[in-house]
């Protein structure tokens, strides 16, 4: 005997079950880790956090809350440290850190360096801000005044 699948008032078909009012549905879901294979559940919990993108391509952190709850956070919005100087700049930041914003205030270009990886140079009288990736360091070379805010 086949099963039927349950229909919404459009009669369109879905995979799950309707609540107990008929207004809502239960969907199946699975949430896998982040090596993309082990399924999340009771013996293999949600890790402390896990980062991803949302629909704007902003980086979202995701963990759960001492409850149990799973929760969202966009990163990068949230300042962790700031330095205003005309000179290098070198820190190291644990939980990591997610994205920057610097302004460049003098007449000469700076150029920063994240994790010895990305590098990027802001010109005079410019100011950049960017989410990445999360991230434990942060180099600035500078001969000119600037300010920098790091973000989570």
């Amino acid at each position: 005997m086949p099963y039927t699948l349950p229909q919404d008032y459009n009669g369109r078909e879905f995979f799950g079950r309707h609540t107990a009012d008929d207004e809502n549905a239960f969907m199946p879901t699975v949430i896998y880790s982040a090596d993309g294979v082990t399924p999340i559940s009771t013996v293999n919990p949600l890790p402390s956090a896990m980062y991803a993108k949302d629909e704007n391509n902003n980086n979202v952190q995701i963990r759960t809350n001492n409850q149990g709850e799973v929760i969202t956070q966009v990163l990068g919005s949230i300042v962790i440290d700031s330095y205003e100087g005309d000179s290098n700049f070198y820190e190291s930041y644990t939980p990591r850190a997610t994205g920057i914003s610097i302004a460049n205030d003098g007449l000469e270009h700076i150029t920063f360096q994240i994790n010895e990886g990305v590098v990027k140079t802001v010109y005079a009288g410019e100011a950049y801000t960017g989410n990445f990736p999360p991230f434990t360091q942060l180099e600035v070379f500078a001969k000119d005044n600037y300010r920098l805010e790091v973000l989570r």
